[in-house]
């Protein structure tokens, strides 16, 4: 991405995310960007923390385990998540979450159903 006419207007050194805006016939738009390195540096966590806590054997100790993390999601993919109207909506998160190929973020495994009250 070319930044000539782009902005920074955030650079979060905690998510390692950089904001940057500029406007456009009269339109304000904003890109989020993370470095390859960051977002494989977060990849690996990820994947450790699936290695680390096998969900099996987690779901054998406690049944009643029904708070269980199950996606470390960076914001920059949040942040097109809320674009496109998946985050916040439990129905179309579920089905991201369980897409094959957003497994990368998953820390688990198993299926992600919704919770029926």
């Amino acid at each position: 991405m070319q930044h000539s006419d782009w902005r920074l207007i955030l650079d979060n050194q905690l998510t390692r995310v950089r904001t940057w805006a500029k406007y456009q016939d009269d339109q304000l738009l904003c890109r989020d960007e993370m470095s390859a390195d960051d977002a494989n540096a977060l990849a690996d966590r990820v994947t450790e923390a699936r290695n680390e806590n096998d969900w099996r054997q987690r779901l054998r100790r406690s049944t009643q385990n029904h708070r269980t993390h199950i996606a470390t999601i960076p914001a920059v993919v949040v942040n097109d998540l809320i674009r496109q109207g998946i985050w916040g909506n439990p129905e179309r998160m579920t089905n991201w979450l369980n897409d094959p190929s957003n497994k990368l973020w998953r820390t688990g495994g198993g299926h992600v159903k919704i919770r029926e009250t």
